[in-house]
């Protein structure tokens, strides 16, 4: 069960200095918290118990933001990455089960290049892109438009 995405393409650069700090960033947050945000859950006699990311292995996830580690962290967080010659994040890879990477990569918006973009699409063919702006993540999907191109009588 759920839901399959992938990355259809992307451009993205993720400075190798700023790893650690981002990897604190999200440590000094309640991103690891348990909240709303968290789609993965455990209940008990219909009572919630425990919030966590969907398909995350969340010790692993935390223990590679511990170690300053962002692209170990992108990793447990389902994502495969590409790197240039320094290190630096330069593409984003991930066809796997759709779990919380919108808000993963929403905390993670102030340390991706301006215009940077990731593309994905759904198992049912629905597309959308990310598109990291003056600090910002803004969600775009394409709209389908129809335009005469011709006139019969």
């Amino acid at each position: 069960m759920g839901y399959e995405v992938r990355i259809t393409k992307s451009k993205v650069r993720l400075s190798k200095k700023y790893f650690k700090e981002a990897c604190d960033y999200l440590l000094s947050t309640s991103f690891l918290e348990e909240n709303d945000k968290m789609s993965g859950m455990r209940s008990k006699n219909g009572e919630i118990i425990e919030r966590y990311y969907a398909w995350v292995d969340m010790d692993r996830f935390k223990n590679a933001l511990e170690k300053g580690d962002l692209p170990e962290a992108f990793h447990w967080f389902g994502f495969d990455y590409l790197t240039d010659n320094d290190g630096n994040i330069v593409e984003l890879l991930f066809d796997n089960k759709a779990g919380d990477e919108e808000h993963f990569l929403n905390c993670l918006r102030e340390y991706f290049d301006e215009d940077d973009f990731i593309e994905f699409e759904g198992e049912d063919g629905r597309k959308w892109k990310y598109v990291f702006k003056n600090t910002w993540m803004y969600c775009y999907e394409p709209m389908e438009v129809w335009s005469v191109v011709d006139i019969f009588k």
